[in-house]
């Protein structure tokens, strides 16, 4: 296990990239954390091997899949992924973009290499954010984003990290940095 030591509530950060939108169907094929660990941020990225033949190409497309994707050879194991992923968070409250659907993606995955979630809460960024600003549904975190101080513009939001830092920085505009 990875000792984090961080502020309480401890909070994670976490983006995914997938090959479609359904997680009974699809998989994730990229992975980024961002953790506070004492007085400096861990990240981790992963890209992890899919099967192409069960693969939404309008999805692979707005993730840059072609433009981004590793060799073979430098992708990171499903089993070893699921490990660094359960010990990372553990105790954490995993903040997301769209966490229902991250979380989701992130159990099935783990529940498919005997692992269980380590995290305590799956935390909604766009709920932080309509709650901070009191604003009514629907909501749209690209455009409550601003009202924050977040510049989506400066985030590669089409990538894992960039998906993890977006989430990392309406925490942080929400609820304030507790390190």
């Amino acid at each position: 296990m990875h000792p984090v030591t961080v502020g309480d509530p401890r909070a994670a950060f976490a983006g995914v990239c997938t090959t479609g939108l359904c997680a009974e169907m699809h998989e994730i094929w990229e992975a980024a954390l961002v953790l506070r660990v004492e007085d400096r941020e861990q990240i981790h990225t992963w890209q992890l091997p899919i099967n192409l033949e069960r693969t939404d190409a309008a999805v692979l497309k707005l993730g840059c899949f072609s433009d981004r994707r590793v060799p073979d050879h430098e992708l990171a194991g499903l089993s070893e992924f699921a490990d660094a992923l359960t010990d990372l968070t553990v105790g954490t409250h995993l903040v997301c973009v769209r966490a229902e659907f991250t979380g989701e993606f992130l159990r099935r995955l783990l529940h498919r290499h005997g692992r269980v979630e380590g995290w305590r809460h799956l935390v909604d960024a766009e709920s932080l954010a309509a709650g901070r600003l009191a604003a009514p549904p629907p909501w749209d975190l690209r455009e409550m984003s601003p009202s924050l101080g977040v510049d989506v513009s400066q985030l590669a939001t089409d990538t894992a990290l960039g998906r993890a830092l977006w989430a990392k920085a309406v925490y942080d505009a929400t609820v304030g940095v507790r390190v």
